[in-house]
């Protein structure tokens, strides 16, 4: 309510070198051919040396070409060689042989063929020339071209699914070389180290936002903080979920309608709220949508969640001060025994999905049964939020104002031996200035309120498995609790006083921007009754970003996987 109180191979070895032409005989006999040089080891080497055309000698015969000396064997990706340059013309012999092409590495191409020596002049048969040299590897690909490297497996996918190499190019062909034979496939990737496949990723989030009076503090920094929550939401290890995310109100009306900002049409009902508020034009839900989607890449709003959420969220200050936080999230979900969800919230609750209900508020739950907020009450048929004949402490609800929520709602205890009563309604001698402490307190539910542990099983029904309903509450701590009194708010003299002091539930947390919160009893105990799936923090901080961000682990650590 309203504010009260406050690679490859190795390269190589270097090919041998030609040996030179052995010296011609007289009378021109031919010069025997120098042996070629070694094969060089595998890789990228230097070919032998090629014999060049021997030298006429004077008025002798032809002197024979030297031979070629062998090629080294050139190791895969040599370059280029140049070709045996050709003998010299012999003096007065017949032009000296045509020396040999260099040999091409492997995978070069050929060297160029030796240039033709020219005749000679008639004479001797000349010395054999030397060896052309053998041009080095051709550029290029290896002959039998570079095989290309098998591809790379692919990382496992979502879910450890193997990941299929590519298949390596197939070499070029050298300069002169023959192409290569396209590399070998890639295996497969192996499953992913500790690869998990999420059969459930559905989440859906219900956000209550208390719209009373003395909350719009809170709800700025509600706003401001909410992208803590989507930020701990796209940590997830499957990734952002496939989300719905709703807003409703907790106002639901009061009485018949005499309490300032609470109906007798029972409020905003449980509809979930989605018009811009504040001061955004357009909310940036697309037309017809009364909630946010983002599901399986989908969605129904443009802009980014958190400017959605901002447009939507901050509902204002002028709602039912009497909050009545179970009833609207019961009615919101259709678990209040008053028939299906209000058509707008259709569609909503997806039936393998998670249900996350947050609510935010700075008071209990004050959710009357509806014959005690409308009709026959179970105290002699008056209503709990009777403003007609209960106006005054003597009369049996008491004053018309919200301790009636604590005097119904809760049991307590003062000392270790009394047994828990509600908490007293009048100042001890009628002093205002007195305040009485209490421990230990608890619903009451078995007068005007709805019943906590009733409430909690409507919420499991919604799920065939109630560990997939989270429940979590950022609102004020159930303790301290500290009855204080002050004036009456009308004139009293009922209680036999001149003045009657009126009950007034202190604060049991106020924030540094002086919002603050009242103990939230009822609620409290309600997100007990889910275990570790119950979350209860304090609204009373500079942000909600920590409350926020540890709801959404929460949501994060429940995708099934």
């Amino acid at each position: 309510m309203g504010g009260h109180g406050g690679a490859t191979g190795g390269r190589g070895g270097g090919g041998g070198t030609a040996g030179f032409a052995d010296t011609a005989g007289a009378g021109g006999a031919s010069n025997v051919a120098g042996t070629g040089g070694s094969a060089g080891a595998a890789g990228s080497s230097t070919g032998g040396t090629t014999g060049a055309a021997g030298s006429a000698g004077a008025g002798g015969t032809v002197g024979a070409g030297g031979t070629t000396g062998a090629g080294g064997t050139t190791g895969a990706g040599g370059t280029t060689g140049a070709g045996g340059r050709g003998g010299t013309t012999g003096s007065g012999g017949a032009a000296g042989n045509t020396g040999a092409a260099g040999g091409a590495g492997t995978g070069g191409a050929a060297g160029r063929g030796g240039t033709t020596g020219a005749a000679g002049a008639g004479g001797t048969t000349g010395v054999a020339g030397r060896g052309g040299t053998t041009g080095s590897a051709g550029a290029g690909g290896a002959a039998a071209g570079t095989t290309g490297s098998a591809g790379t497996g692919g990382s496992a996918g979502t879910g450890g699914v193997a990941g299929a190499g590519t298949g390596g190019t197939g070499g070029g062909a050298g300069t002169g070389g023959v192409a290569g034979n396209a590399g070998t496939g890639g295996a497969g990737g192996g499953a992913g180290t500790g690869g998990t496949s999420f059969a459930n990723r559905d989440v859906d989030v219900l956000f209550l936002v208390d719209d009373s009076s003395s909350m719009r503090l809170t709800q700025t920094n509600l706003v401001q903080s909410f992208p803590a929550f989507v930020t701990a939401l796209k940590a997830a290890q499957s990734g952002m979920p496939n989300l719905h995310l709703a807003i409703v109100s907790s106002d639901m009306g009061a009485g018949d309608g005499s309490v300032a900002s609470c109906d007798s049409n029972n409020g905003k009902n449980g509809i979930f709220q989605y018009t811009p508020r504040g001061t955004c034009t357009a909310s940036g839900l697309n037309t017809g949508a009364t909630f946010i989607s983002d599901s399986g890449g989908v969605k129904n709003y443009t802009g980014t969640l958190e400017s959605v959420f901002g447009c939507i969220a901050p509902l204002g200050e002028m709602g039912c001060g009497f909050e009545h936080q179970f009833a609207a999230i019961t009615r919101a979900l259709g678990v209040d025994g008053r028939g299906s969800a209000p058509a707008e919230n259709q569609g909503f609750l997806r039936p393998g999905a998670d249900l996350a209900i947050v609510l935010v508020t700075n008071e209990d739950d004050c959710s009357a049964v509806p014959t005690a907020s409308f009709g026959d009450g179970p105290n002699g048929r008056v209503p709990l939020f009777d403003t007609t004949s209960n106006t005054d402490m003597a009369s049996q609800l008491g004053p018309p104002a919200n301790f009636r929520c604590n005097e119904f709602g809760h049991l307590c205890r003062n000392d270790d031996i009394t047994p828990a009563a509600a908490p007293a309604r009048s100042a001890p001698l009628n002093d205002v200035n007195a305040m009485v402490s209490y421990a230990s307190c608890t619903s009451n539910d078995n007068l005007y309120l709805l019943s906590v542990v009733d409430t909690a099983n409507r919420l499991k029904t919604l799920k065939t498995d109630p560990n997939k309903v989270i429940v979590a509450a950022i609102t004020g701590p159930a303790a301290p609790y500290v009855v204080t009194w002050k004036a009456p708010s009308t004139s009293d003299s009922s209680c036999g006083a001149a003045s009657c002091p009126w009950p007034v539930i202190a604060h049991s947390c106020t924030a540094a921007d002086t919002s603050f919160a009242d103990p939230a009893v009822r609620i409290t105990q309600l997100a007990n009754q889910f275990g570790s799936n119950g979350i209860v923090a304090s609204i009373c901080t500079n942000s909600l970003a920590a409350p926020l961000q540890t709801i959404a682990q929460a949501i994060v650590a429940r995708l099934t996987p």
